[in-house]
């Protein structure tokens, strides 16, 4: 017996050394503050840059932090994330000033500690268009299997996913990976304007636009109409259409509107898929959902060269029939309140004064049953004395 507790006497006192800086084993202690790590390792005075051993030691505090279950990542509330950004303030230290800093995280990019390589990364970020940077996070993640870590990587290197063929080939092998979180950040990484003639892209977007798990498919939706790609219509049609995904509404919208008012592209079928989508009854709570209803027209009185060259290529998009759907949704007392307070303020940019005035006619007929006509009569108002 004596044996066993010399060895769990042992075990809890034991200590690791990390670049240099000696860190304890223990769990964190739950009442550790920013305040109180500040004032326990932070000696230089305030208002003066602190010394690299100082930051370090304080960083190492990240090697016991709480790697949350649902979203695999460490709290933005952690005391050693505030002590940071209070250092910022305090000793007018940002961390990237630090002589030396990107070589400690350099260091921990191999560290035993999932949390130390992982912050390492998210830290490194500052230096994200350095080719080094790149390479050096790109190689400790080729062997790397803590969801953690994956995510903070790819969101550090992720923007090189067309330049880079060794880190792209390892984002790649994440579209099968278990981690929601590591999907979700794959698909905000690669599904961008940057990645849009990028077939290696594309096939991760197909991939995961029928992800099970509704956050990775919004994360794709977010960007995929900056692919232009006519391609896409069909399963974002099927997802603006189903009830069961309205949560993903104004994601498929708004991908869809990209498609067709764009300086650059014009799409009539992407335009009536907006348009009957919006036009849709009877109207609800969710459809339209009142984020695509927000979604920003070009106000006509001041097209410029670019958008009337864009209009004479699209002559299906009528300004009218837009400025009439709007009026109508603005004055259905089944729609979303929010819906119909965006409708006036999307009517703005399209319209005209008489035509917010008309849109205000036709609600104050509405009955008083309707519970929102005086707020968006309000709505009207203040619009048209801006």
């Amino acid at each position: 017996m004596k044996k066993k507790t010399f060895f769990l006497a042992a075990a809890i006192a034991m200590t690791t050394m990390v670049c240099g800086v000696t860190q304890t084993a223990q769990a964190q202690d739950a009442d550790k503050t920013a305040d109180s790590l500040i004032s326990s390792i932070i000696k230089t005075p305030k208002g003066q840059q602190i010394k690299l051993e100082e930051y370090k030691k304080l960083f190492l505090n990240f090697a016991d932090a709480e790697i949350e279950k649902t979203t695999s990542d460490i709290s933005w509330h952690h005391p050693v994330t505030k002590a940071i950004e209070k250092i910022g303030k305090d000793y007018k230290t940002q961390h990237h000033q630090i002589p030396g800093v990107k070589d400690f995280y350099f260091s921990l990019l191999t560290n035993e500690s999932p949390q130390l390589r992982g912050k390492a990364m998210q830290y490194l970020e500052f230096w994200r268009t350095e080719n080094e940077v790149v390479d050096k996070i790109t190689d400790a993640l080729q062997n790397e299997t803590e969801p953690f870590v994956i995510i903070r990587g790819i969101s550090a290197v992720g923007h090189k996913f067309s330049e880079n063929e060794k880190l792209a080939k390892f984002m790649l092998a994440q579209v099968d990976n278990p981690n929601k979180s590591v999907r979700s950040q794959l698909a905000w990484s690669v599904v961008s304007l940057r990645n849009k003639d990028s077939e290696a892209a594309k096939d991760v977007a197909r991939k995961l636009i029928n992800d099970p798990e509704w956050t990775v498919q919004k994360n794709v939706l977010n960007s995929l109409g900056d692919f232009h790609d006519e391609s896409f219509i069909d399963d974002l049609e099927k997802i603006l259409n189903d009830p069961a995904q309205e949560n993903l509404h104004s994601g498929a919208y708004k991908s869809l509107f990209e498609m067709w008012y764009n300086y650059n592209y014009t799409c009539k079928r992407a335009h009536d898929i907006c348009y009957n989508y919006m036009s849709k009854k009877p109207r609800s709570k969710n459809v339209p959902n009142w984020l695509a209803v927000s979604m920003s027209f070009d106000n006509p009185a001041k097209y410029t060269q670019w958008r009337k060259e864009w209009k004479d290529k699209s002559p299906f998009f009528k300004e009218s029939e837009w400025v009439n759907l709007l009026i109508d949704i603005a004055a259905d007392s089944q729609a979303y309140s929010f819906a119909r307070n965006s409708a006036i303020d999307t009517l703005k940019k399209l319209g005209t004064k008489e035509d917010l005035e008309a849109a205000k006619t036709k609600v104050a007929a509405l009955p008083d049953t309707d519970r929102d006509r005086d707020d968006v009569i309000k709505r009207i108002d203040r619009v048209l004395n801006q």
